[in-house]
């Protein structure tokens, strides 16, 4: 038990020592202590044994008072993984570690806690186990762990310590120290995949990736390859996979051939057909070719053959090209299809036998058919559409229709009836429905909309003739209904009539008198004003004094006067001037003098009691004026004894005057008011100066100078020269000889240091970087408040801001009692007198074009300054060319000095190829690799890479033709016989004849539109766009296929798909373009949302088939006057539901035909004279052999 306790010790200091941390070979110059953990292997596996060692590689003491430069005291805790290893032994440098009596101060314990490895020791001297300084590594603790035959997963495990302390008992502090860790890897059997995975099947039949986990060692067939690699020829395969521990892993698979062509060898029993045959693929055969020259043959009905290209319904008849695809391979045979005639036409069901006058004829073709029976003996049923009727005008009668389908024809009769009005009203009220008592009816801007029973509609506009129901001047005022009355039929709106209203006032006549004397009334003797009203009449009124605002005969001046009248609580202003001339005096007299007739020197007199008598020439008086200082003369306040005063009122004196007495002012008081001086600074001279105030009885006062005669300064007792408070004496003798004494405080203020300046620099202010700056032999000049100065020598420890590291101009701070001032020092580079190598880089080769990993490499610099230092070597100071293969010699350049040591560069080596195509590429059918861009890199170890010649290399499993999902395979060998192979996927899509956009898809379906050029489609087409358009300039016919990028299949959506093309050429996008989807079965048109923007059109869908684009012209709507001859002129009515409707009638040159136009803006259904016929011209083409997929619009006569 005592042994193991003692072992555990051992290696947990090992393991402390261990924790140090080595980062480098070289001593860490700032640490104490350098230790390192290495392993005699890397590679584990299950029951393998490792030998740990721990390597004390220097010890160093820098600490102060270290004078015996021991580690005595070590404590450590060392975790483990217990799951991994298990612990087999270990021994020290000396042997095993001895118990010690702890009696003698040293001791030892070691225990295991879980995973964790807890020591403790002591140990008094060297005898004891203390260690002393070192510089040899060497190594201090081995001990082996053991692999556990349990571990089942690969596993990284690391030596390092999560607790350490290095000390020496005799000092305080601890050592410092640097440790490096060390790992090992435990391994499980290697895995080897196919493809990426695990489960490997007995045989492939297309190349795969063969690859193995840990950097196993690959070998196939006994061959070592790279691993990855690619194993494509077929045959049987053995895959062996041996990691670092030695474990190795044995798989084995098979590559089955695959098929490298097909052809025909029988073509189907059947290969001409009629119009709608299905395909019959009976009796073909087709001859297979594998890979390794064996041949079969199949029949194409055997599962996994596919065909193409064959159409039922062909826009042009004749041959057709069949492709066979099997196995992604495929050939082609010819069949033919033949089309069907039409033979006669019979009515189904006939359409009605009248319409109204202005109707459209669809309304009678509701429900109406023909019976088209064909040469072959099957029949169709067909709607009858407006386009293929002829015959129609807007004579009232009967008329003969001629219906032409496919060159053949039928005709109906139809009785034309007359239209009669159903009813009117008031679409557009009159521009004015507000009148004023008193005006006439204005009915303009008024229209009416006139309904009649073949459902169409006209605008008229109103005349004063249709209304009735106004009166002017109504009994009541408010709203009144009129009536209007057009061909017996009436409608209504209505008006609102109010009384009229004052709209202003004005003066008739102003005032006979508008100036007035102040006090005095206007004159509105035959004064009036005009009242004018809204509906343009008036009245006049009396000018009365209660109209009148603003006015006042007391302000003398010219005034705006307001006349103000009020009628139905309304009020209206209007103005006139006036003018108030100024009373005058006519006598003034004095009734009482002054209560008070003495008054203080200096002081205004007191008028209190005095009053006037005032007379004017209005024949107004004021019996009691005060008397003002203003209207007095003959007072002097500083003039001492009696005085005559006199009074003066507007220009006349008065004859009584009166006296009063002046008293003379005495001295009241007496204090200092200011003085200039009450803060000296220490050493400053000065001069006393300013005022002080003298208080008078008469509460006047004065200022007397410090300089006037009657005052006497003091200021003998002032100090200048020491700090301190003092006393100032002031006497001041007044006008009577009475001497009133003062004092007051002065300060003399200590003298404060105000700025520093260097007036004698130090001698020596430039240095070698690295050394002290020296400044004792400079001096400053102190600066003081009181404009006195001082100089003081400088000293070193006035410096702050300088860096003797930090080459260059400097300008470094002096100091002195809180004030600075600048110094500019040069600091000089030191320069580099010797360099030698330390060690060279651990790595002593480097791949041809790759940088030498200059880890480990050092030099040791030495300066001019004296100092000198360790460098790592970098990359800039290296000279050497890894382009040139070979040994070569490295030259280490650093302050030009320089150092070599020896290098091999070796040749560069292909790994493998690289190519400039992603994993996936999508091509157009038909594009060769060559014109995509494809590129082929050989890539080599060095991060270089070739491109080679698409002629060199070797390129499988690619066909343009052939739509979907394509697996590649490019493979090189290079001049000394090296095999390389890597594959990407290609997914060939089809050609699409318009540019479009499909959201809603995943990336592996994509959309092909092209021009539909089947005659067929365009019959269905056509019969089923009368059902929903009967007008329309153009349209174009479209295949819309959404298909799968990995098979080339045709694939319909989920849900709905928003698609977005280019406008086909040869349509209007200033018109109205819509897009209809034919749906198949059932022979209808379904309208989808069409929006158009730019040059693109937009819709959704949920099924992908044939589609219109229908082009409407958009035109603009015009107003037609009722009861107009329409015979030859192009007109046009509007009906009320804001619909404007065009007539045009064309005379053909015999006389006797018409084709009619007619355009609805809200999209009520229309006909066009040039459709009818366009069954008859898809005749024609089909006859002449030709396909078409825009129908325009032409004017046809017949």
């Amino acid at each position: 038990m005592k042994g193991k306790k003692l072992w555990a010790i051992m290696l947990t200091i090992c393991l402390v020592v261990g924790s140090i941390g080595v980062t480098s070979v070289m001593a860490s110059a700032d640490k104490d202590i350098d230790v390192s953990i290495t392993t005699d292997k890397k590679a584990l596996k299950a029951g393998d044994v490792v030998t740990v060692s721990v390597n004390l590689d220097r010890f160093e003491s820098t600490v102060s008072k270290d004078t015996k430069k021991l580690i005595t005291t070590i404590e450590m805790n060392v975790p483990f993984d217990s799951d991994t290893f298990e612990y087999v032994s270990g021994s020290m440098k000396n042997g095993l570690i001895a118990a010690v009596d702890e009696d003698d101060g040293t001791f030892s314990d070691a225990n295991i806690d879980g995973n964790v490895l807890k020591v403790a020791a002591v140990y008094k001297n060297t005898k004891a186990g203390a260690i002393s300084e070192t510089t040899e590594s060497a190594p201090f603790l081995t001990f082996q762990l053991k692999v556990k035959d349990s571990v089942t997963e690969d596993v990284t495990a690391k030596f390092e310590f999560s607790k350490l302390v290095l000390k020496n008992m005799y000092l305080d502090d601890s050592y410092t120290y640097d440790a490096t860790a060390s790992s090992v890897n435990v391994y499980t059997n290697p895995v080897i995949t196919v493809d990426g995975s695990e489960t490997i099947a007995e045989s492939y039949t297309t190349a795969v990736k063969v690859a193995a986990n840990q950097d196993a060692e690959l070998t196939v067939n006994g061959k070592t390859v790279p691993n990855p690699c690619t194993v494509s020829t077929a045959g049987d395969y053995t895959v062996v996979a041996k990691n670092a521990a030695g474990l190795e892993t044995t798989k084995k698979f098979s590559i089955a051939p695959v098929v490298d062509s097909i052809e025909v060898a029988a073509n189907p029993t059947t290969v001409e057909y009629v119009r709608g045959t299905k395909l019959d693929l009976t009796g073909g055969k087709l001859k297979v070719v594998y890979s390794n020259g064996e041949t079969a043959e199949i029949a194409m009905t055997a599962e996994g053959v596919t065909t193409e290209g064959y159409n039922a319904t062909p826009a042009t008849y004749g041959k057709q090209t069949i492709t066979v695809k099997y196995e992604g391979k495929t050939t082609t045979f010819e069949v033919t299809v033949k089309d069907k005639e039409i033979a006669s036409i019979e009515w189904a069901k006939k359409p009605a036998a009248s319409i109204i006058e202005g109707q459209e004829l669809t309304a009678a073709l509701k429900g109406a058919a023909i019976k088209v029976v064909y040469s072959d003996g099957t029949t169709d049923e067909i709607s009858v559409t407006d386009q293929m009727c002829s015959g129609l005008n807007d004579t009232v009668g009967t008329q003969t229709i001629t219906v032409t389908y496919g060159a053949k024809t039928l005709t109906f009769d139809i009785e034309v009836k007359a239209k009669s009005i159903t009813g009117i009203e008031v679409t557009t009220k009159p521009a004015k429905t507000e009148y004023v008592e008193g005006t006439d009816l204005d009915i303009t801007g008024g229209v009416i909309t006139v309904s009649y029973d073949n459902g169409k509609t006209e605008t008229v506009d109103m005349t004063s003739a249709m209304c009735s129901g106004y009166e002017k001047n109504p009994a009541a005022y408010g709203e009144q209904t009129i009536t209007v009355t057009y061909k017996e039929h009436t409608a209504v709106f209505t008006v609102k009539v109010r009384k009229k209203a004052m709209e202003s006032i004005e003066l008739v006549s102003i005032p006979a008198g508008t100036e007035v004397l102040e006090g005095k009334e206007l004159d509105l003797t035959d004064a009036k004003i005009k009242v004018v009203y809204d509906n343009g009449t008036s009245k006049e009124a009396e000018l009365t004094k209660d109209m009148l605002k603003d006015f006042d005969n007391t302000k003398v001046g010219e005034q705006t006067v307001t006349v103000s009248y009020s009628e139905d609580g309304v009020t209206k202003t209007t103005t006139f001037t006036a003018t108030v001339k100024a009373k005058s005096v006519k006598s003034v007299e004095l009734v009482s003098a002054p209560e008070k007739t003495e008054v203080l020197e200096g002081k205004d007199l007191d008028l209190t009691g005095a009053k006037i008598k005032v007379v004017y020439d209005n024949g107004t008086e004021d019996l009691g004026v005060n008397v003002t200082s203003d209207m007095i003369s003959g007072f002097d306040k500083n003039t001492v004894g009696k005085q005559t005063i006199t009074i003066k009122y507007n220009g006349y004196t008065v004859a009584q005057t009166f006296e009063v007495t002046v008293i003379e002012k005495s001295v009241s008081d007496v204090k200092i008011a200011e003085n200039n001086v009450t803060n000296i600074k220490e050493g400053k001279a000065f001069t006393f100066d300013g005022t002080i105030l003298v208080s008078y009885n008469n509460d006047t006062t004065e200022k007397v100078a410090f300089s006037d005669k009657s005052v006497k300064v003091d200021a003998s007792k002032v100090d200048t020269a020491t700090p301190g408070a003092y006393k100032v004496t002031v006497v001041y003798t007044d006008k009577k000889n009475v001497e009133h004494t003062l004092t007051y405080d002065v300060t003399v203020i200590e003298k404060v240091l105000e700025k520093i300046a260097i007036t004698t620099k130090p001698s020596k202010t430039s240095i070698i970087e690295g050394t002290k700056l020296d400044v004792t032999d400079g001096v400053i000049t102190l600066y003081y408040d009181n404009d006195t100065t001082a100089t003081v020598a400088m000293t070193n420890d006035m410096i702050s801001g300088f860096d003797n590291s930090k080459v260059g101009d400097q300008t470094v701070t002096v100091t002195y009692k809180g004030k600075t001032a600048e110094l500019a020092v040069t600091v000089a580079a030191k320069t580099v007198t010797d360099v030698t190598l330390v060690s060279a880089p651990t790595a002593t080769t480097v791949t041809e074009g790759l940088a030498l990993d200059l880890t480990g490499g050092k030099i040791h610099v030495t300066y001019d300054n004296g100092t000198e230092e360790d460098m790592d070597i970098t990359e800039g100071m290296l000279t050497l060319d890894t382009n040139v293969v070979g040994k070569q010699t490295a030259t280490v350049t650093y302050g030009g000095k320089t150092v070599t040591f020896e290098v091999e560069v070796l040749a560069k080596a292909a790994t493998g190829l690289a190519l400039s195509f992603g994993e996936v590429t999508d091509l157009k059918e038909g594009t060769e690799l060559a014109d995509a861009g494809l590129e082929v890199y050989l890539v080599y170890n060095n991060g270089t890479k070739d491109t080679l010649k698409l002629t060199d290399v070797t390129i499988k499993g690619y066909d343009p033709a052939v739509l979907g999902k394509q697996d590649v395979k490019v493979s090189y060998k290079t001049a000394d016989g090296a095999a390389y192979e890597i594959g990407f996927i290609v997914r060939v899509l089809k050609n699409s004849e318009i540019d479009s956009t499909v959201t809603g898809v995943s990336d592996e379906e994509y959309l092909v539109v092209s021009k539909e050029t089947s005659v067929k489609k365009m019959k269905e087409v056509v019969e089923a766009l009368s059902k929903v358009v009967e007008k329309y300039e153009k349209y174009e016919v479209l295949d819309i296929k959404l298909l799968s990028k990995l098979t080339g299949a045709e694939i319909q959506p989920d849900g709905s798909l928003k698609i977005t093309l280019d406008i086909p050429a040869g349509l209007n996008k200033a018109n109205k373009l819509t897009v209809y989807r034919l749906v198949e079965g059932d022979g209808s048109m379904k309208k989808l949302d069409t929006s158009v923007e730019g040059d693109k059109i937009t819709f959704a869908t949920d099924h992908f088939s044939t589609y219109v684009i229908v082009e409407e012209k958009v035109e603009t709507p015009t107003t037609q006057e009722p009861e107009k001859d329409t015979t030859t002129a192009e007109n046009t009515t509007t009906n009320n539901e804001g619909q404007t409707t065009a007539k045009a009638d064309e005379t053909t040159a015999a006389g006797n035909t018409t084709a009619q136009e007619t355009t609805t803006a809200k999209g009520t259904s229309v006909k066009t004279g040039d459709a009818k016929n366009v069954v008859a011209v898809l005749g024609m083409i089909v006859a002449a052999g030709a396909g078409f997929v825009v129908f325009s619009r032409r004017k046809v006569q017949r």
